[in-house]
């Protein structure tokens, strides 16, 4: 006997319609972001980076991709999402900096000094 396939809530549909317009907004992105360029023109610190942005992307490809499990934000599904592109990999570096290290709402003036925040504190973690 088949079951019926369950219905798709107004809430599901307008969770995934949002995933879809947050992934062409920064799909179109082909610039990297002007704080990353500038972070990792530091050797150590562009090794950090790289070791933060891996390790995040890990953890979060072992996570249910379906929003409705919660194992996932919105951001961290398009972020996955973009990076599977080499194409559209300056968009996931935006939304890496700006939504997933909570870089959006710093003053430009201090976003620099932030990220160098955000990604030593990662890293303090992934040697322990």
């Amino acid at each position: 006997m088949n079951t019926p396939p369950t219905p798709v809530s107004s809430t599901s549909f307008n969770v995934y319609f949002r995933l879809d317009r947050i992934i062409n907004e920064y799909a179109s992105m082909t610039a990297i972001p002007h704080v990353v360029t500038t972070l990792r023109e530091s050797p150590a610190n562009d090794r950090a980076f790289q070791q933060a942005i891996s390790h995040d992307y890990r953890r979060l490809q072992g996570r249910s991709p379906d929003l409705e499990d919660h194992e996932i934000n919105i951001f961290e599904a398009a972020f996955l999402t973009l990076m599977k592109d080499a194409a559209t990999h300056s968009g996931a570096l935006a939304i890496y900096v700006q939504e997933i290290l909570g870089m959006r709402p710093v003053p430009d003036n201090q976003k620099l000094q932030a990220l160098q925040n955000a990604v030593h504190v990662r890293t303090l973690f992934l040697n322990c």
